[in-house]
């Protein structure tokens, strides 16, 4: 007959035994990499339909929770976004840096012609920094200000604080700013890590960790930004225009793959067809 005591460690070790069949390992789970384009992003997954007809769910949240089940032991996420826009791509709040001549560390002696936009982490380091490429030479200027003016190559990183076409605004440490001004044909370079700036469309080539198909833990995603208007355009096959035309984004706050559960907010309600209006005769 057992006793209370072996009555309770056996229903210790049948508990231990069903958390770990419920919190399954990345050891049990096989590898999967793919390549092809971006269907839908959302911040919890991202949909692929890969070079070979394939659909393929990349779950992209940290919490590397699945259907209510969490798998312990899956990397973190390795995310690299690379893409060239034009200059009207720049917004308030984004982070960016640049290569520079700077007049007495205050002005910006000329337009520029290549800013590039980077994620902010926690090792990120903002400010006047000498420019490794131009050695942070000083030298002096041509002209007379009453003060010796000098001139430095830096690499200037910070957050916008103002956007346009023809200029921009940095914010640097000790509450200070910068005014940029670019040049007509300025290049915006993409060397990012934030999901947002990922579009339907785009190519991609992930990593990961496969679960429930067609699902799998993405643990790296390198993305290449496609122009938007080639995305636009519908596929060819066979010659024929149209065949694989691109499916539409849903909107930013929905989950179209259902990962995260309900959305806080309702998705956005498709157009209703109009019906055609009567005219009415009067006798």
């Amino acid at each position: 007959m057992l006793r209370s005591t072996d009555i309770l460690l056996v229903a210790i070790l049948t508990f231990a035994i069903a958390v770990a069949e419920a919190r399954p390992a990345a050891a049990q789970l096989a590898p999967i990499e793919a390549s092809g384009t971006v269907k839908a992003v959302t911040p919890q997954a991202i949909s692929i339909r890969t070079d070979t007809g394939e659909t393929l769910i990349g779950l992209i949240d940290p919490s590397r929770i699945d259907e209510n089940v969490k798998y312990e032991g899956i990397p973190e996420l390795r995310l690299q976004i690379s893409g060239v826009e034009s200059a009207d791509f720049l917004k308030q709040g984004m982070y960016v840096r640049l290569e520079a001549e700077v007049e007495n560390q205050r002005t910006v002696k000329h337009p520029v012609s290549q800013v590039t936009v980077i994620t902010r982490t926690k090792d990120s380091v903002f400010g006047l920094l000498p420019n490794a490429i131009g050695g942070g030479d000083a030298k002096p200027d041509a002209r007379d200000f009453g003060e010796r003016a000098v001139v430095e190559n830096y690499l200037i990183a910070g957050q916008l604080t103002y956007a346009s076409r023809g200029s921009i605004t940095i914010a640097l440490p000790e509450n200070k700013t910068i005014s940029v001004r670019l040049t007509p044909d300025a290049a915006v370079n993409i060397a990012a890590s934030d999901v947002r700036l990922i579009r339907p469309g785009d190519k991609i080539h992930a990593e990961g960790i496969a679960t429930r198909p067609p699902k799998f833990f993405a643990t790296s995603l390198t993305v290449t930004r496609v122009d938007e208007n080639e995305a636009r355009r519908p596929a060819r096959r066979n010659g024929h225009p149209g065949a694989d035309a691109k499916e539409p984004r849903p909107a930013a706050d929905v989950d179209p793959f259902n990962i995260g559960g309900p959305s806080d907010r309702k998705p956005e309600q498709p157009d209703q067809p109009k019906q055609p209006g009567r005219i009415l005769k009067v006798n």
